[in-house]
């Protein structure tokens, strides 16, 4: 397979939301100097970021918040939400991390250049709803993706796959009702948001389409790889998507500070092991992976170096 394709760049470090605040740009500069040291960082193709328009972001999210934050542009210290803190530079560097979902569709399904990206962009956008902007999120990076995907009839049907340690409220509030897009999430509960139980199962047209499974705290390795290989097995038997995009947070690693959940790099490996085989049964192996938390940044590098070795596999 060819070299994997690599969406980053310095203007992700221009999103300051505190001097003390876990999701910091620091967590960038850690990821490359890993890549560096092993040697996975020449394995890559890199490309810079293209920042998303008001009508792409407005295939996830609506109108009036689309444009309410593009006003805070320029804002020093603006609190979306106790978590949710602006810097000057923060809405640029936002719409540069929902541009990269886009620009990996465009490298997989236009160029045709590469079938696996990952970005390792910031602030995440999991958490970021339809008409809301929360927890660390400005705009949803991977719904905008997953949206644009489908809206240029590249494909007709994704599954998201969110193993962040915390539940990805916003992409399920944005996809819940549609059919075309599969949200699958392994997360720890009780933990923020708050939602994400295993009765949340979509509704409408997206009824079944949802698939929640809530671990307690202190699962490691073994639990998780066995919960991620027992969903893949049931979504496949009613949902054959033609790509798979991850979610990927590796705040569930056993060093981090916000999580409680003891998954080791190695975990995260064999988990992206699993999602390759099920890629390659599915959608020829196409696989878009957008970095969502993960904030002990020693246990955050050697999860993405691990992650992308095996993505590029």
């Amino acid at each position: 397979m060819e070299n994997i394709g690599f969406i980053s760049g310095p203007i992700f470090l221009g999103h300051n939301p505190g001097k003390f605040h876990p999701e910091a740009p620091e967590r960038l500069q850690a990821i490359d100097s890993q890549l560096k040291k092993t040697g996975v960082w020449d394995q890559l193709t890199h490309f810079p970021p293209l920042s998303a328009s008001k009508e792409l972001l407005c295939l996830a999210h609506d109108k009036d918040l689309v444009e309410f934050n593009l006003k805070q542009s320029g804002k020093e210290n603006f609190e979306i939400d106790g978590d949710t803190i602006l810097s000057p530079q923060s809405i640029g560097v936002a719409l540069e991390a929902a541009g990269a979902g886009i620009l990996a569709v465009d490298l997989i399904f236009k160029q045709k250049q590469h079938s696996r990206i990952f970005a390792a962009v910031r602030p995440p956008g999991h958490h970021a709803e339809k008409k809301r902007s929360m927890g660390f999120c400005i705009f949803n990076n991977i719904a905008i993706g997953a949206a644009y995907a489908i809206e240029k009839k590249y494909i007709k049907k994704v599954l998201i796959i969110d193993w962040d340690v915390h539940h990805g409220n916003g992409t399920q509030d944005i996809f819940y009702e549609r059919d075309d897009v599969f949200y699958f999430s392994i997360h720890q509960s009780p933990l923020f948001p708050g939602s994400g139980s295993a009765g949340e199962r979509g509704s409408g047209a997206g009824s079944g389409c949802t698939l929640n499974v809530p671990l307690n705290a202190g699962q490691g390795d073994k639990i998780y790889n066995d919960a991620l290989s027992k969903s893949l097995s049931q979504i496949e038997k009613t949902f054959s998507p033609d790509l798979v995009l991850i979610s990927a947070g590796f705040d569930a690693h056993v060093s981090d500070p916000i999580g409680g959940m003891n998954v080791t790099d190695r975990g995260f490996a064999d988990m992206t092991g699993e999602v390759v085989k099920f890629a390659n049964k599915h959608c020829q192996g196409k696989i878009i992976s957008m970095l969502e938390g993960g904030y002990n940044l020693t246990g955050l590098a050697e999860s993405v170096d691990k992650h992308l070795a095996i993505l590029n596999n």
